[in-house]
């Protein structure tokens, strides 16, 4: 079976069954994750694949995995090991800055290997999204930038 065949929901599923316990027994985790996933992930590959041009190309589930290493590499320093103890208090963090993390990720995932013109493409359809979801919460450069230079 190809992976295309698979679509790219499983590599969100996957990473979400590997989350710390820690992260799942944050009862807004998940779903927030669920959300954020299903509203900017999809479209984004959409617009990526029908209306802009890669300087390389690149491959959805690829793309996707990116993202989730991405925010891992974020969300290392919240795992608890024998050295580093995390304390409930730094999950509440990382739950609260969980839509700014991803928004970067997704940025620099999904959304970097356009040429010039799709980047203005991406960060115009990200901005009008961010303020249609009214995710006033996500911090990104002022409207004279864009969004890369998150």
């Amino acid at each position: 079976m190809e992976p295309e065949a698979l679509g790219v929901k499983v590599l969100h599923n996957s990473w979400i069954d590997q989350l710390p316990p820690a992260f799942t027994a944050k009862a807004n985790f998940i779903p927030t994750m669920d959300k954020l996933f299903e509203d900017w992930v999809p479209s984004t590959l959409f617009m990526l694949r029908m209306e802009c041009k890669e300087c390389s190309p690149t491959y959805d589930n690829n793309i996707v995995n990116s993202l989730y290493k991405i925010m891992n590499s974020f969300m290392i320093s919240y795992v608890a090991t024998e050295v580093n103890k995390v304390e409930p208090e730094d999950i509440d963090y990382l739950a609260s800055i969980l839509d700014n993390i991803f928004m970067f990720s997704l940025i620099w995932s999904l959304c970097c290997t356009v040429n010039n013109a799709g980047r203005k493409k991406m960060n115009d359809m990200i901005r009008i999204k961010l303020k249609t979801l009214k995710m006033v919460t996500v911090t990104i450069p002022d409207d004279n930038d864009l969004v890369y230079d998150y």
